[in-house]
């Protein structure tokens, strides 16, 4: 089944994107937003997996609802104009079950290398926050 994360909203546009400078990699300081977000929109057209997390609903594992849970999951970009992300995934995972009772979803996509020998935590990175629904199989995504 096809479940689409709708009206994405970027809560962390971009953090430690990375410039070479001599033989070293450096941190940028800052950037402005609109170079954050063409870096956040490259970095999730670039990527295809990220991780989904949704919170855990009692009824499916007792103990432990209201606790987030995250897996990683593979996504499509196949709604560059809105910003939608399009995943498939079954109905025996624990995400799906979970989003059936709360389809209140953040999505986080990582650059997965940056070719350097540096910490991951400077390498560009964003957060999503939306909500994800089921895809009807007649539905066209646009």
């Amino acid at each position: 089944m096809q479940f689409l994360i709708e009206a994405c909203i970027i809560v962390a546009l971009i953090l430690g994107a990375t410039v070479p400078k001599a033989d070293t990699v450096a941190v940028r300081k800052s950037e402005s937003v609109i170079d954050a977000a063409r870096i956040a929109r490259e970095l999730v057209s670039d990527m295809s997996i990220g991780t989904l997390m949704t919170v855990m609903d009692d009824t499916i594992n007792h103990g432990f609802g209201g606790y987030p849970f995250g897996i990683m999951e593979y996504y499509a970009d196949t709604c560059p104009s809105s910003g939608d992300l399009l995943l498939l995934m079954s109905h025996l995972q624990i995400n799906v079950r979970n989003m059936h009772h709360n389809p209140r979803v953040t999505f986080t996509i990582r650059q997965l290398d940056n070719n350097t020998t540096s910490s991951p935590m400077a390498s560009p990175r964003v957060t999503l926050l939306g909500e994800i629904v089921p895809v009807a199989l007649e539905e066209e995504i646009h």
